[in-house]
């Protein structure tokens, strides 16, 4: 509900992030393992801006194991999890690899 407007924002695609004194949303629902981009546009009683330029590609993960990290390997271009206390690594993510041990 926009309280300047008076009215419910209802875009399609589109969500309304609140008072300008935000500086980080979350944004839920979507779904792991797949690449993003998001553009932004402002709208007010004035009207709207133009769409800024798509952000960076992120990646929606779960939350890692307890002790796992994620690193991205520039020779083959894939990610790999480690535990660096237990010295573990693998190319798949520790849930779905069936020698894992929590």
């Amino acid at each position: 509900y926009n309280e300047i407007l008076g009215k419910e924002w209802s875009y399609k695609g589109s969500i309304f992030l609140g008072p300008q004194d935000h500086k980080q949303y979350v944004i839920e629902g979507l779904t792991n393992d797949y690449l993003y981009c998001f553009t932004m546009k402002a709208k007010n009683v004035k009207g709207s801006s133009s769409e800024s330029y798509p952000s960076e590609e992120v990646m929606i993960e779960a939350p890692l194991p307890a002790g796992w990290f994620r690193f991205f390997d520039s020779n083959t271009s894939r990610f790999y999890y480690a535990n660096i206390k237990s010295k573990q690594s693998s190319w798949e993510r520790p849930e779905k690899d069936s020698y894992f041990l929590d």
